[in-house]
């Protein structure tokens, strides 16, 4: 678990007069507590024109700016991120970035502010496994919007899970942010977009942008919503050690949004000895 990953524990050194919504930090005198940070990086509050989890605080990573933490991790698990990001204002909305970068990978994440309520949003990152020391980065990407307004990305609540286990009713995937009923957002790998290994769905591979929910949207425990791309889904590859008939079983509904017309449909095929889903 990432230290300070609320970002509740406040940069050292910070001037008693400090009320400013923003607070850029000096690399030279300031310190993140369990981060390391270069280049330009505000401390925000949530507030006006700023909307972040549990109204806290976050960090605004400028240009080319990037916070770094490395903790040890065990090698028999998989790790899963869920972090938050926010535009600095509704300006911004379509017009944040940022990029997360793991042991072995990075990707490009972008707010989308048609597929939530909030103006935060919830996403996930497979870290995968590697024993001993990981290091994780966040950094800003440059997106300037249709007004010509350089919008820089707000970033909170950066918290981590590990997964060991079979994962057919979604009960293994990114851990949930405390105050958050928007569920995690998460995007199809384009580095391996027909793979589950990079997946933060442990065993399925994501095709379009689908959404992590709990039983605030759903009265069981786990569910997947399938919320944008053509395709929108997931698909699982599973072995059999010999060929008979197969009996799918699932369970299907609307994601507490009164939706109407038609959900998704189920389409098996099989390669050999496997079934895909």
């Amino acid at each position: 678990m990432p230290l300070n990953s609320s970002f509740e524990s406040p940069p050292t050194n910070l001037t008693t007069n400090s009320t400013s919504q923003f607070i850029l930090l000096d690399p030279k005198t300031n310190r993140i507590p369990g981060w390391s940070f270069n280049d330009t990086v505000w401390y925000v509050t949530a507030g006006e024109n700023v909307s972040l989890p549990g109204n806290g605080h976050g960090l605004q990573l400028g240009p080319n700016s990037m916070i770094n933490q490395t903790f040890k991790q065990d090698g028999n698990y998989d790790y899963v991120l869920t972090f938050t990001l926010a535009p600095s204002s509704p300006d911004c909305a379509n017009s944040t970035s940022v990029n997360v970068s793991g042991p072995t990978a990075s990707e490009v994440f972008f707010f989308r502010e048609s597929l939530g309520t909030e103006m935060w949003q919830t996403y996930a990152y497979s870290l995968w496994n590697q024993r001993g020391l990981m290091s994780l980065q966040i950094q800003s990407t440059s997106t300037s919007n249709s007004n010509n307004i350089t919008c820089w990305p707000i970033v909170d609540t950066i918290v981590q899970v590990d997964n060991g286990f079979v994962n057919s009713g979604f009960e293994v995937g990114p851990a949930f942010i405390e105050n958050s009923s928007q569920g995690v957002l998460l995007e199809a790998d384009s580095s391996y977009p027909h793979s589950s290994v990079q997946s933060p769905l442990q065993y399925w591979t994501i095709l379009g942008i689908v959404k992590y929910i709990d039983s605030k949207h759903y009265a069981r425990g786990r569910a997947v919503e399938l919320v944008s791309g053509n395709p929108s889904g997931i698909v699982s590859s599973v072995g059999f050690l010999k060929h008979g008939q197969v009996t799918i079983d699932f369970i299907m509904g609307d994601a507490n949004h009164s939706c109407v017309g038609d959900f998704f449909s189920v389409f098996a095929s099989w390669r050999h000895d496997e079934l895909n889903w």
